[in-house]
């Protein structure tokens, strides 16, 4: 511990004796810390934190890719009868989907019109995610299939 303290009341001495070496050496070590502690933020908030969600392990995408003579690694969005034959026929996929392509609608209500974005969501979606609705009610069964209702009128 002694010699400990003689190298630190040396190493002060030294820098005393050259202050542009000095502030050269503050400066270099603020801008280090600043910068690791930036990058661990955005590091942590993207990759280490949990997704706000139940089971958040279980999410994924699903793509699909086009193979043949024209054959492209793009990644192409699941269709509607692409994604009825993935719900249907493969029970231990979770049946969560949402559009990847958001469209718009117009919303009236007594004289007001207003353009809203839209997009289209499965049965299970919400539950996937963890909400529930506040008012009302989640979607069911009959109004995940084709031709299926498209709205609940809630009857006072």
């Amino acid at each position: 511990m002694e010699e400990l303290g003689q190298n630190l009341q040396f190493a002060l001495r030294q820098l005393r004796r050259n202050p542009g070496f000095t502030a050269t050496v503050i400066l270099t070590l603020a801008l280090s810390i600043g910068a690791n502690t930036a990058i661990f933020s955005i590091v942590n908030a993207v990759m280490l934190t949990r997704l706000p969600y139940s089971h958040p392990e279980q999410m994924g995408t699903i793509y699909t890719r086009i193979t043949g003579t024209r054959s492209s690694d793009q990644r192409h969005h699941v269709n509607g009868e692409q994604w009825e034959l993935l719900r249907d026929d493969v029970p231990a996929l979770m049946s969560a989907v949402s559009s990847g392509q958001a469209s718009g609608i117009n919303l009236q209500a007594g004289m007001q019109v207003q353009y809203l974005q839209a997009g289209r969501i499965s049965e299970h979606y919400l539950d996937v995610l963890g909400v529930h609705p506040v008012a009302g009610r989640n979607f069911s069964e009959v109004e995940d299939r084709p031709h299926g209702p498209k709205l609940f009128r809630h009857k006072p």
